[in-house]
């Protein structure tokens, strides 16, 4: 991920698509990505007091609309050794071991299905997997597995 929001860029200039953020193909998220920015620039510019606020604006917009997708394909990456880069701290970790266990309910659950698919196909935030509900899904899960 390419940070443009921290730099001076030209007046009315604003960058995009991959030369932004260029996500691993395989999660199919990268042309999702690219539309959402692309709907994100459009309100930027309707919205702007001028129009020389709109790169600057849009370019921070856009890389915290990228930051959780970037997040998310990442942090998958990193399960493989041959994934350069900075490792998950421990909160990464956790978050890996938690995918672990929701991916477990996923075939016996048609409701966390769901709301995984929202989310990997970007249609709801992360946090859509940490709600109440699927947090009780996953326990009630992982309880009714060691009953048995």
């Amino acid at each position: 991920m390419r940070h443009y929001e921290k730099m001076a860029l030209p007046a009315r200039f604003a960058v995009t698509g991959d030369a932004v953020c260029g996500f691993n193909p395989i999660y199919g998220q990268g042309m999702t990505a690219a539309a959402m920015g692309a709907v994100l620039l459009s309100d930027c510019v309707r919205h702007a007091p001028s129009p020389e606020m709109v790169g600057h604006t849009f370019q921070k917009k856009l890389a915290a609309q990228n930051a959780d997708i970037w997040l998310m394909s990442t942090g998958e990456d990193f399960r493989h050794a041959a994934t350069e880069g900075n490792r998950p701290n421990w909160t990464g970790r956790l978050v890996q071991r938690y995918m672990d266990e929701l991916l477990s309910v996923i075939a016996k659950d048609d409701g966390i299905a769901r709301r995984f698919l929202h989310v990997v196909n970007l249609d709801q935030p992360p946090t859509a997997l940490f709600q109440p509900a699927v947090l009780g899904a996953l326990l009630r899960h992982k309880l009714a597995g060691k009953r048995a």
